[in-house]
């Protein structure tokens, strides 16, 4: 395991970077559709926060979709 990922950094350090910008996105993402689903929650109760909830969901499924390709080209 130690030696794929020495070898990531030594021979792709780009798609590594890459990967890591990525998710530094995704988590910015997440973090301002959590901050959106405690308002909806205040304003529109479980309807708001579910609304909410299902579209974090699909970001964190594209994430992880994300560096599923990314991790396979390595």
């Amino acid at each position: 395991m130690w030696e794929k990922i020495k070898d990531a950094f030594r021979y792709n350090l780009m798609d590594v970077l890459f990967m890591i910008a990525i998710n530094c996105l995704f988590i910015c993402i997440e973090l301002a559709g959590l901050a959106l689903s405690l308002y909806l929650m205040d304003t529109m109760g479980i309807i708001g926060f579910l609304m909410s909830v299902f579209g974090l969901m699909f970001f964190f499924f594209m994430q992880f979709f994300f560096n599923k390709m990314i991790l396979d080209n390595l």
